[in-house]
């Protein structure tokens, strides 16, 4: 997955299929701008960040695209990313919480749970940066961690 700006529809997200005929396909072009998307581990549901409420807000939608999107944040967000066994959805809120979502799926269906906050002031790695760091992939047995320095 990934994102392509056009002029009329803004940023959309696209599909590169590793098999066949390998030809971009559209995920969701609309007249909004939908970005971060992001596959659940089994590659069934896929989150992304839309601002068609007009501020950004954090969608699941099913893939490939047949049923509706349904609403993860309550009052804004931005980079979604699924933990590794898909039943949670963690994003960064405006104003620098992270959240996290119960994500329940059932088979063709996708229920919302409670919205928590994990840290009421998220710091990226990195000073200077403004998104996640990386995560654990659904394959991997390990999470990132972090130490104390040692003293002295």
């Amino acid at each position: 997955m990934y994102e392509s700006t056009d002029p009329k529809t803004g940023t959309d997200l696209w599909i590169l299929p590793l098999e066949g005929e390998r030809k971009p396909v559209p995920f969701l072009k609309r007249e909004f701008n939908e970005q971060s998307g992001q596959f659940s581990p089994d590659g069934h549901w896929v989150a992304y960040t839309s601002d068609e409420s007009g501020r950004g807000e954090i969608y699941v939608a099913p893939f490939p695209g047949s049923g509706g999107k349904h609403q993860v944040s309550l009052a804004g967000g931005e980079q979604p990313r699924w933990r590794a066994d898909g039943k949670k959805l963690f994003y960064i809120a405006p104003d620098n919480r992270l959240m996290a979502a119960e994500i329940g799926i059932k088979g063709a269906e996708v229920e919302i749970g409670a919205v928590r906050t994990l840290l009421d002031r998220f710091r990226p790695a990195a000073a200077t940066s403004t998104t996640f760091p990386p995560m654990a992939s659904a394959s991997s047995r390990s999470c990132p961690t972090t130490r104390p320095l040692p003293s002295g």
